[in-house]
């Protein structure tokens, strides 16, 4: 194919797949300069299997006919994750570790991630009967880890989702960017009791039953926290030199944080070196957004026409109080 032309266009699996090293000039165990522009990915031999523990302990009452309660501890643990990591010996975006001094951007893929999870996992359900069914859940969780691994969210961050320090992989244990403290939901679906055959108004003609009877009330509400994230500054994590809570003015602005409590990293992190890599005190993911509400209703009118046929008019309505949810902030000091 045309990203590796050194191979044939078909060969047999069975009989294992040829290596282009004597067409590239190159023997094995040899070592060989690459292109200037080129992109160098290391792939670390050392690799283990990934692998993940999943758990949970649940408890299941029917306390009344119909009614269900829940509540369980759920949790997992993964490990030799995958994780990104600059050997190189760049200062910008994607800092590096020197390892190699010789290019800017090496760009090692290492299995040494870990990642945590613990909820108290909490549900009320009543099965529908009556004209009622409801389902609420409460979740209490947090996530942790030491890498998103190549899908990172957090903010502008290290370009390719590797470590603000490589030298220091530890210190980007924290709360994984999808963390989600706490979650509330709640669905119901209500025929309401009136009209024939109902609690109220059974009676009734079926000219006036095509007004009165047949409607049905639904809701849907999920509450949240808000989404977690760092502040940065040239693709690093910046300096905490104040209070981050913001002022009067900020809010004014529309700002989350108080400015005047960053700056960008200064502290070169080999002493002897001030050109070298600078990383900021900032931790991962200190921060939090704002929560976010979801509440969406709908109001049914069923007509009953003959025993196989009904006809169902629908008035549907989603973010019924218009609240803006928004995700995390500008994260971007500059």
């Amino acid at each position: 194919t045309s990203a590796c032309p050194q191979l044939p266009a078909r060969f047999n699996l069975d009989t294992g797949i040829p290596l282009p090293l004597v067409s590239l000039n190159i023997a094995p165990g040899a070592t060989f300069t690459p292109a200037g522009g080129a992109t160098v990915v290391r792939v670390d031999p050392d690799i283990n299997n990934e692998l993940f523990h999943q758990f949970n302990l649940t408890g299941q009452w029917e306390f009344r006919p119909n009614w269900l309660a829940e509540v369980g501890y759920v949790g997992s643990r993964g490990r030799n994750l995958l994780i990104v990591r600059n050997l190189g010996n760049s200062t910008n975006g994607f800092p590096g570790a020197r390892v190699v001094n010789t290019r800017g951007t090496v760009q090692s893929i290492e299995y040494i991630g870990e990642s945590q999870y613990d909820s108290l996992q909490t549900k009320l359900e009543r099965r529908f009967t009556d004209g009622l069914s409801l389902i609420t859940s409460y979740v209490w969780s947090h996530s942790i880890d030491n890498s998103p691994g190549n899908f990172c969210t957090g903010g502008t961050g290290p370009t390719t989702c590797g470590f603000s320090n490589p030298l220091r992989p530890e210190l980007d244990r924290a709360s994984s960017d999808f963390d989600i403290r706490h979650r509330f939901s709640f669905a119901s679906v209500w025929e309401l009791p009136f009209g024939r055959g109902r609690h109220w108004a059974s009676d009734i003609s079926r000219a006036a039953d095509l007004f009165v009877g047949g409607w049905q009330l639904n809701t849907d509400i999920y509450l949240q926290s808000g989404p977690v994230y760092s502040v940065f500054a040239d693709g690093r994590r910046v300096d905490l030199i104040g209070d981050p809570a913001p002022t009067t003015a900020d809010i004014a602005a529309g700002r989350e944080l108080n400015r005047a409590a960053f700056r960008p990293a200064v502290t070169p992190v080999f002493a002897n070196d001030p050109g070298g890599p600078k990383f900021g005190n900032l931790g991962r993911n200190v921060f939090r957004g704002d929560a976010q509400e979801f509440v969406n209703a709908s109001l049914f009118k069923n007509f009953r026409v003959r025993e196989d046929f009904n006809v169902q008019l629908r008035a549907q309505v989603y973010n019924l109080f218009n609240h803006v949810n928004r995700f995390r902030p500008n994260t971007d000091f500059n």
